[in-house]
């Protein structure tokens, strides 16, 4: 994110995908990780994607 803050503690940066997030709101977790991981929770679900395990 390009922009500047006031308060840079506030701003966290997720390990796996890079991305940084308002700890304020998301706490520990990556929305854009948690977002991915829903998804594919649905698209199992649906059917419409195979689980290699």
């Amino acid at each position: 994110m390009s922009y500047i803050t006031n308060n840079h503690e506030i701003w966290a940066t997720c390990p796996e995908c890079g991305g940084e997030y308002d700890r304020r709101v998301w706490g520990d977790i990556c929305p854009r990780c948690a977002r991915r991981t829903a998804d594919g929770i649905k698209r199992r679900r649906n059917g419409t994607e195979r689980d290699n395990r």
